[in-house]
């Protein structure tokens, strides 16, 4: 015969496991994820084991770095997103933003919230972190969201600039 354990037991397991505190969520990716929004920008588009980047000394690329939208993870909820890049351009700047595809909108509309950027002199890494305002374009709940990235285009030898990743938080 098994025993059972008391009620006050059960009832005390029952509670904790109500009570437990919600912890944050995140999704890391790799720059890889990202691709060239233009078709001109395909011929210059590489992915290293450092991130996304534009091989090319004349042509920087744009980016389309989709989102995990899901029933368990929505991009409404996210609350905080950082984008880990590396700006190799002394003389040009990396910038970003939040977007969305409206699904329902005839002709395909996009709406993407401010835009994030370097300064044209800066060069190194860094790290976007983008909250509140910056993250309104997901706010709608049923839209197709992604971050839109300009990486300028190769500078001298050595002076790539790329998207290593990007983390998203709720």
């Amino acid at each position: 015969m098994r025993l059972l354990p008391p009620l006050h037991v059960v009832l005390a397991a029952i509670v904790t496991s109500v009570a437990a505190p919600a912890h944050a969520q995140w999704t890391r990716h790799h720059g890889g994820e990202c691709i060239p929004q233009l078709p001109a920008s395909l011929g210059t588009f590489a992915v290293t084991m450092a991130g996304a980047t534009s091989a090319d000394p004349g042509w920087g690329v744009d980016l389309v770095c989709a989102s995990d939208d899901s029933d368990e993870y929505p991009d409404s909820a996210v609350t905080r997103v950082r984008i880990y890049l590396y700006d190799g351009s002394p003389t040009d700047k990396i910038t970003l933003s939040v977007c969305t595809v409206v699904r329902d909108a005839p002709p395909p509309f996009v709406r993407c919230s401010g835009t994030t950027e370097t300064t044209d002199s800066f060069v190194g890494a860094t790290v976007f972190t983008l909250s509140g305002d910056d993250l309104d374009a997901w706010r709608q709940g049923y839209d197709f969201g992604y971050l839109y990235i300009w990486l300028p285009a190769k500078s001298g030898a050595t002076g790539f600039s790329y998207v290593k990743g990007w983390i998203t938080e709720q």
